[in-house]
């Protein structure tokens, strides 16, 4: 990897932190690790379920759709769900971008997960995807 130039790497097991260099460098390889909000949504993406977000005082129940990096942060393409409802399509979709080092806290949520499409051809608000509802259920059919 190192002749390729990539110097960083992520991972989701987080045994994995030590990378033992060529012979001759100096630097070791450096692993990223994903916070603790980004394992919980990633995991909430992989089984289509619903989490609680609280964040600057208040509590949103959301389904994570696209979960990744922008600017340098982790964030999440969320369908914001509203609790009070059962159904199994919101009246009125919101799509909101997370900012998780925003997140104070979150769990899993009692409510049903919201299939809905996207609102544009384009979100804007992860460049760097890791993980895409979409794609995943398009993988989950194919195969």
């Amino acid at each position: 990897m190192e002749r390729m130039g990539i110097t960083r790497a992520a991972t989701f097991n987080p045994g994995f932190a030590a990378y033992r260099p060529r012979r001759g460098q100096k630097r070791p390889f450096q692993i990223l690790s994903h916070s603790a909000v980004f394992m919980i949504l990633r995991q909430a993406l992989l089984e289509c379920r619903p989490v609680q977000v609280s964040r600057d005082g208040k509590c949103q129940t959301v389904c994570p759709y696209i979960l990744g990096h922008a600017a340098g942060e982790e964030r999440a393409f969320v369908l914001v769900v509203d609790a009070s409802s059962r159904t199994k399509r919101p009246v009125q979709a919101k799509w909101i971008c997370l900012r998780l080092s925003k997140i104070d806290d979150v769990r899993f949520a009692d409510e049903p997960w919201i299939e809905q499409d996207y609102p544009g051809p384009v979100q804007r608000c992860v460049d760097q995807v890791h993980l895409d509802a979409s794609l995943l259920a398009r993988a989950t059919s194919l195969g």
